[in-house]
């Protein structure tokens, strides 16, 4: 195959991954009407760039008990389980990479979730005007994922 060809394919795979991110993240916003993972209350799905994939999804769950995530092995079950339910709903080229447990999501004073904001965090770049954002400290809570270094 020629070079032409692989780029092709690339950003065939990578506008293909983009359409199941969107679709995945539009299901995992509204958890009970899709994927009703118990534990759950709230999901943001971004798509972040990866040297081996092109693009993974990552997850970021408010859990609906936050007292029930203290130690890591019940962190690791709820993500378990979560994975197994998009596996089962979306199809395991949807399950996200990583999820990974906050209190808050960086929103806007409208509600809106900023996943801009968590996906230039997640791939170390400049989130960019946040100036809409309505709690950065929500956003920290991603930084803080990612260790600078």
């Amino acid at each position: 195959p020629s070079a032409m060809a692989d780029h092709a394919t690339q950003t065939s795979t990578a506008k293909t991954l983009k359409v199941i991110m969107a679709n995945q993240s539009k299901a995992l916003v509204a958890p009970r009407r899709k994927l009703s993972a118990p534990g759950v209350a709230e999901v943001a799905v971004v798509g972040v760039a990866d040297q081996l994939k092109g693009q993974v999804a990552m997850a970021f769950v408010i859990a609906k008990d936050t007292s029930a995530l203290g130690d890591a092995a019940a962190q690791l079950a709820l993500e378990g389980e979560i994975m197994k339910r998009v596996d089962q709903t979306l199809g395991a080229v949807a399950r996200p990479s990583r999820v990974r447990f906050v209190t808050a999501l960086p929103k806007t004073r409208s509600g809106k979730l900023l996943r801009r904001a968590i996906q230039a965090v997640c791939e170390s770049r400049d989130p960019g005007d946040l100036t809409t954002i309505e709690d950065p400290s929500a956003l920290q809570q991603i930084k803080d994922f990612f260790p600078k270094g």
